[in-house]
């Protein structure tokens, strides 16, 4: 994430800095009285967010994130100030790009909050496939994404395979450690689930998987599958008798999956 800070006092800039150090990957570049400088930045940089102070000796920040916004209207902004402000007239006057007011002193906490809602927005804009037609495949803007064990892929795939369905834990243990004690498969899951969501985190598409107490879900709202598509659209013929081939408990749908293809063919023809 790279984003601007704008602030006229140098101590500010200083705790901005030091309460992001240990937040992650973001680069921040600073400005105080030289906004010529923060205007070419922008206009030659990708910015995602400005942090930008309110009332400036020479800037108002208002004013300051309209002309921002005017060179690139994606940049989120967050204002950090003093003072108290109008923030429904502020927002009315700038739309969606707000994402909220840091009263100093602010928090660490507060801080992370918006840099959390700004990366979420960022990463959630991306193009996210589960392709079943063949082998399990999940691409994040065409680009796979690998994975450290292969259980933790299969229980992505079979997430998948239920369509947005709730699987619970006996179901999902009942499937990928079918011979397996109650205990062993117990452990093997846990470790499988815990293995997934951190590959998920690792890669920003947590939001993808819905983890409850003993249960989980694929959002189906977020992910793009061929198998999803194919079943809503009589007109789909993309399916090519290959269906999450390296799955044994795949094989009722890739039968049911051959029928539907066959009937389409045929009423085309």
């Amino acid at each position: 994430m790279n984003i601007i800070v704008v602030d006229d006092e140098m101590n500010i800039l200083k705790d901005f800095l030091e309460n992001i150090v240990d937040y992650g990957e973001i680069k921040c570049s600073m400005f105080m009285n030289d906004l010529d400088a923060l205007i070419t930045y922008v206009k030659n940089n990708n910015v995602d967010a400005a942090f930008l102070d309110i009332v400036m000796p020479n800037a108002d920040g208002v004013d300051l994130a309209k002309k921002i916004l005017s060179i690139n209207p994606k940049i989120q902004i967050v204002f950090i100030t003093g003072y108290a402000q109008d923030e429904e007239k502020i927002k009315n006057e700038l739309g969606d790009n707000v994402v909220g007011f840091c009263y100093k002193p602010y928090s660490k906490d507060k801080l992370h909050k918006y840099i959390a809602e700004i990366n979420d927005s960022l990463h959630n804009d991306r193009k996210i496939v589960a392709k079943t037609f063949g082998a399990f495949d999940l691409q994040i803007e065409g680009k796979s994404v690998a994975f450290n064990l292969t259980k933790s892929k299969e229980m992505l795939a079979y997430l998948v395979y239920r369509q947005g369905q709730l699987v619970s834990m006996p179901e999902m243990i009942s499937v990928l450690w079918p011979d397996h004690d109650v205990d062993k498969a117990k452990l093997l899951y846990r470790n499988a689930k815990s293995r997934l969501d951190l590959i998920l985190r690792h890669n920003h598409i947590e939001h993808i998987v819905q983890f409850y107490r003993g249960k989980a879900k694929a959002n189906t709202d977020t992910i793009t599958c061929d198998l999803w598509d194919f079943l809503k659209d009589e007109e789909n013929l993309s399916y090519n008798y290959e269906f999450l081939i390296d799955y044994e408990w795949s094989l009722d749908m890739q039968n049911r999956l051959d029928l539907i293809i066959n009937r389409r063919l045929n009423k085309n023809n």
